[in-house]
């Protein structure tokens, strides 16, 4: 008995400082794009956040998982905002607002197909495979230049801190989909931080 309430306790920590995890790291980063525009920022990892947030609250609600729902909703709005921000930085809004919608709607596609075919296993397979790629762009763009001006550190250690949390959650709540891509994605976040810290550092001296 003492072990199941400790498994539900932790469940229930996880479950609501998971999804403020993945909500907060949205906001250093909009606050930056604000003060000092948008260098260094992969808008690519961020329209796969806002994508991914579409899938992901879908998968959620049918797989019963309410962190992935009370996250994904608000999450995916502030990844929005991040994506108009660095379009408006960059003169690329419409561009890049085109792009992302084009991908909104393929995934809404997805999700369609796999309410129709009572197949939720069709939205987890995407969600998962989007998810493990969704930091590349950004450690790319950071591998190929040493501008950080844009990246905000705040908002990387935040992710780097959720990847954490959801794995943790997702043991708890034993839901492979929730660990797997939080797994792959923490090497990501951490080479992140730790190469936004460098090059700020560098920037500095």
């Amino acid at each position: 008995a003492r072990m199941i309430s400790t498994a539900i306790t932790a469940a229930g920590v996880l479950g609501i400082t998971s999804p403020a995890l993945s909500i907060g790291r949205s906001v250093p980063q909009a606050v930056r794009l604000i003060r000092s525009g948008a260098a260094g920022v992969s808008v690519g990892t961020w329209i796969q956040g806002v994508v991914l947030a579409e899938l992901w609250a879908a998968y959620g609600f049918l797989a019963h998982v309410q962190a992935e729902v009370v996250m994904n909703i608000p999450g995916g709005v502030l990844a929005l905002l991040v994506v108009v921000l660095t379009g408006y930085r960059n003169g690329t809004t419409a561009k890049i607002l085109a792009v992302t919608a084009a991908f909104g709607i393929g995934a809404a596609a997805l999700i369609i197909a796999s309410v129709a075919y009572n197949a939720p296993e069709i939205i987890s397979f995407a969600a998962v495979v989007g998810a493990i790629g969704l930091y590349l762009p950004q450690l790319l763009k950071l591998s190929r230049s040493p501008e950080v001006a844009g990246v905000s550190f705040a908002s990387w250690t935040i992710a780097l801190l959720g990847t954490i949390s959801w794995t943790a959650y997702g043991v708890v709540i034993h839901k492979f989909p929730v660990i797997l891509p939080n797994v792959v994605m923490l090497p990501s976040s951490l080479a992140i931080v730790w190469r936004v810290g460098i090059l700020r550092k560098r920037a500095t001296q």
